[in-house]
């Protein structure tokens, strides 16, 4: 028992050291996907809708190819290395965003988005609040989503620091 003790001791102490090191770290996962949608306010006349809208009001609705950006912030793990494994950020974007919006009305079947606008800037405050709840590690930095190549908007919570 003594010798098997002392064997340990010995494979530990040729073991490499591993370190940690400090600072806050930002990860981003990227994904896509493609939806219909209407900005439509329905407490305001036809009219108003139409000057303030334009073609997003099409009561046949209009649709965009999105890329949305969820970037988590945190201090490495020193056991893994990891701010958070990006296949878990994954998992939780296609089972609370993608797999509701993806190919879907976001007037009409995404059930959090019931009753909302779904303008970009709404849209990137309501997966906030659907993805920051759910995440296991780090803390939810910004979410950005890209409804063209030009036109975009960033949240970064209901109380960022700049």
């Amino acid at each position: 028992m003594a010798k098997s003790a002392s064997k340990s001791r010995a494979t530990s102490a040729r073991a490499p050291k591993v370190r940690a090191l400090a600072g806050t770290v930002f990860i981003t996962r990227q994904v896509h996907f493609n939806a219909a949608h209407r900005l439509h306010n329905p407490t305001k006349s036809k009219a108003w809708n139409e000057e303030t809208y334009g073609m997003c009001n099409n009561p046949r609705w209009h649709g965009h190819n999105y890329v949305l950006e969820v970037t988590v912030a945190g201090e490495p793990n020193p056991e893994t290395g990891y701010v958070m494994d990006l296949s878990t950020l994954k998992r939780l974007l296609d089972d609370h965003i993608l797999h509701l919006c993806d190919h879907r009305n976001l007037n009409e079947e995404v059930p959090f988005l019931r009753g909302v606008i779904p303008t970009t800037e709404n849209l990137v405050i309501a997966f906030w609040q659907e993805i920051e709840p759910r995440l296991p590690a780090g803390r939810l930095h910004s979410i950005k989503l890209f409804e063209t190549p030009r036109n975009f908007v960033e949240y970064r919570g209901p109380n960022p620091t700049f």
